[in-house]
């Protein structure tokens, strides 16, 4: 309603399809026995995915989306009330009624190749070796750029380099473009991935009453990363890296024995993983640049990955022993999760500051859990 009572208008929006196109998508595999024997087998495959559509396809650019701004607010004065000398700059609304697509019909689907090669061998009746390569990307994956602010209205500027000394540059947007929104939604080749990795496995099966699993992984995942505006030059700084949980070393080993009379069954597992990829940011103000147009601007200072958290060791325990009543059977079983209680760090602060480096999560404590099976 408006201030004075009564109902706005009534508004209106001509009906249209978003996403009206199609894409093929396929799974193609092999597997060649190479002596014939059973015993040597070489595999590959080749499959592409399309990424799912959802319902925010259309909520991103519906005009009748909530839209908002945020402005920096300081009560100088403490009354708990904003005036108008205590507000930060306005710097445009953000949301579905500033943001369009390219096109009528949407951007392209976008969609993921995958191949893997490898082989596999029986070594004896029950051991299994193998090696796989594995190449996935991802391609048209979907970001905006501001078409009401070019590259060309941000100034470069340099600034102290608060990590590694010396001076960085960012770029201080020009004051007559503060404030103005055209968001355009397409695809951004500077969001492709693409991973990379072998593995390496080894199985026993459950034989004299024992199985072993192994595996390791070599791999790295690269690729864009989603930092905003792409038509903004400071999101394009360091905007290549690693992406996701990017793990370059993976290694798991897991196995069982059952203690003979005593029919107690022992499972263990060990996984050890490379820690996840940091980047450190950085958040400029006027206390910084007194210059600055926008109330504060975000870089980040290296390519995500070249910092990393510390490696994770986790080690699971399981015991169990069956009790056979008849046709029943019960088997109680006693699980210990990080059996060894590491407290490794898996989450850092990394915005540059008196807090830069502290822990903001860790492995989740030894976990103790029993149970009951009953089978009849």
């Amino acid at each position: 309603m408006s201030p004075a009572g009564t109902w706005v208008p009534e508004r209106q929006l001509e009906r249209r399809d978003v996403y009206e196109q199609w894409m093929p998508v396929w799974r193609a595999g092999v597997v060649y026995d190479l002596f014939g024997d059973g015993r040597t087998a070489i595999k590959g495959n080749y499959s592409r995915y399309g990424f799912q559509v959802g319902i925010d396809h259309v909520t991103q650019i519906h005009p009748f989306t909530l839209t908002l701004a945020n402005i920096p607010w300081s009560d100088l004065n403490g009354d708990d009330f904003p005036q108008t000398g205590e507000l930060g700059t306005f710097e445009g609304f953000a949301g579905a009624a500033t943001t369009r697509y390219a096109d009528a019909d949407g951007p392209d689907w976008g969609y993921s190749d995958e191949i893997t090669a490898g082989i596999e061998h029986q070594l004896l009746g029950d051991i299994r070796v193998g090696a796989m390569y594995h190449h996935r990307t991802n391609r048209k994956n979907i970001g905006f750029r501001n078409a009401a602010v070019p590259p060309d209205a941000y100034v470069p500027t340099e600034i102290a380099d608060p990590l590694g000394g010396g001076t960085l540059t960012f770029y201080n947007l020009d004051p007559e473009f503060l404030g103005l929104q055209d968001n355009v939604r397409e695809n951004i080749p500077l969001l492709d991935t693409d991973y990379d990795g072998i593995e390496v496995t080894a199985a026993k099966r459950f034989a004299d009453r024992w199985q072993l699993l192994f595996g390791y992984t070599f791999g790295t995942n690269e690729g864009g990363i989603d930092l905003g505006d792409f038509n903004d030059p400071n999101n394009l700084i360091n905007q290549q890296g690693k992406v996701a949980n990017d793990s370059t070393h993976s290694f798991k080993v897991a196995g069982t024995w059952v203690i003979p009379r005593a029919e107690i069954s022992l499972s263990s597992s060990l996984v050890r993983n490379t820690g996840y990829p940091r980047q450190p940011t950085y958040q400029i103000n006027r206390e910084i640049y007194p210059d600055l147009t926008r109330s504060t601007q975000n870089l980040r200072l290296l390519p995500r990955g070249e910092l990393r958290v510390p490696d994770v060791t986790m080690i699971d325990l399981r015991i169990s022993r069956p009790f056979r009543f008849g046709t029943t059977t019960l088997e109680p079983q006693l699980d210990i999760f990080n059996a060894t209680n590491a407290d490794t760090i898996v989450g850092v602060v990394d915005q540059i500051g008196s807090r830069y480096g502290f822990p903001t999560e860790i492995l989740a404590p030894r976990l103790v859990r029993v149970g009951l099976v009953i089978r009849f």
